[in-house]
């Protein structure tokens, strides 16, 4: 029988024999460990020392229809890093300038992108908003693993009418063409009286 060596490091194989008959097959399914990709592995396969690589590996599967020497199998998984993120957002409702970036969060969906062609959806308790809601469009910068996106997001004026009366959401009140002054946090009566 003619030996089998495996140097597996972020990964395993199917097939754990250590030896192998000569003339015989052999194959093994190759699978990276969790947080591991064998997009860009490093991979070498030698048969009686004779690099075999090209002609017995191909995505993940080793195949070897006639073993002729012994077999050293190694495999170097590469860890999975986060590329890149991305942002939807999906405005449902009115956003005013008094609103949280938090509450934001309802209407996003934030992805991110490894290495390895996956993506994961990231939970809202996991990245973080920054910027400023100002009236007009905003734009907001997602944070996350040490990558940011942005998106815009559509922002009015935290002013609504009741009952006839214009009201600003800190809840103070005046005549119907009464504006709030808030850089002196007062009332201005623009009726003229």
């Amino acid at each position: 029988a003619l030996t089998v060596t495996n140097n597996l490091t972020g990964c395993t194989t199917s097939n754990s024999a250590t030896s192998v008959l000569q003339n015989s097959s052999y194959t093994a399914v190759i699978t990276a460990s969790s947080g591991y990709t064998l997009v860009g592995a490093t991979v070498s396969i030698t048969m009686g020392g004779q690099d075999i690589t090209t002609s017995a590996y191909s995505g993940g599967i080793i195949t070897i229809n006639n073993v002729t020497g012994a077999l050293v199998i190694s495999v170097a998984a590469v860890a999975v890093v986060l590329n890149s993120i991305s942002a939807v957002y999906t405005q449902s409702g009115t956003v005013y300038d008094t609103d949280t970036l938090d509450s934001l969060k309802a209407d996003l969906v934030v992805t991110a992108h490894y290495s390895d062609s996956s993506t994961s959806t990231v939970a809202g308790s996991a990245y973080t908003l920054s910027g400023t809601l100002t009236v007009g469009t905003s734009t907001v910068t997602v944070s996350y693993g040490g990558k940011t996106t942005t998106f815009t997001v559509t922002v009015t004026d935290a002013i609504y009418v009741r009952d006839g009366l214009v009201m600003w959401l800190d809840g103070e009140y005046n005549g119907t063409n009464g504006a709030h002054n808030s850089t002196v946090s007062t009332w201005v009566d623009q009726s003229g009286n």
